[in-house]
């Protein structure tokens, strides 16, 4: 078997592993909001002025009440939506702007997609919070293999803070990395505030 296959295997290995796990996580609201607490006294996210949030689905750390919370404040709330394979972003400024798109999940509304003022650069983040089915210390992610933020991280600024939120069953000791594979700069959990160095 070439090295490729073989790391494209022991990730299919590790994403059903990941995905059980979190699926077992239990208390997921309380649990979300623990980690999302963390998040909001971060120095960084208090001087972001635009963040990128994603609305959750499945078993991913739950993100919508605190978005709710942050549309209410004074930053500008960007959220992703999926086009032709790539992640689009545009900002949202209430809850009713989202409705439920492909496979039911949560995402802009078509009209707010179609606004041009709504459309964001992915220059302009500030914070970007990153899901992921796993993450390790050195910041390296695995996801469910679609590669959308793959794709989107490299047109961040280098100074926008990647920020992974996951449960603790998430993080792995270390995660195969390919050479597309965009890494974190700090991961959050309930419990952990991870400072990821590059491997």
């Amino acid at each position: 078997m070439s090295e490729p296959e073989s790391t494209d295997s022991l990730k299919q290995a590790i994403r059903r592993q990941l995905r059980q796990l979190r699926r077992e996580q239990t208390q997921k609201d309380q649990v979300s909001q623990k980690i999302l607490d963390r998040v909001f006294t971060l120095e960084q996210y208090e001087h972001a002025k635009t963040v990128l949030y994603y609305v959750d689905a499945r078993d991913e750390v739950r993100t919508l009440s605190s978005m709710e919370a942050a549309l209410a404040g004074p930053k500008q709330i960007v959220v992703p939506y999926c086009d032709q394979g790539e992640l689009r972003l545009v900002e949202i400024k209430n809850r009713n702007e989202l409705s439920p798109g492909a496979y039911g999940i949560l995402e802009p509304t078509s009209a707010v997609q179609k606004q041009n003022d709504r459309s964001i650069n992915p220059e302009r983040i500030d914070f970007a919070l990153i899901p992921g089915l796993g993450f390790d210390a050195g910041g390296t992610r695995i996801g469910h293999g679609k590669g959308y933020y793959d794709k989107l991280l490299p047109h961040l600024r280098p100074d926008c803070l990647r920020c992974g939120i996951a449960y603790d069953c998430q993080i792995i000791e270390s995660l195969p990395k390919d050479k597309h594979d965009q890494p974190m700069n700090i991961v959050v959990t309930q419990t952990r505030l991870m400072e990821c160095k590059k491997k």
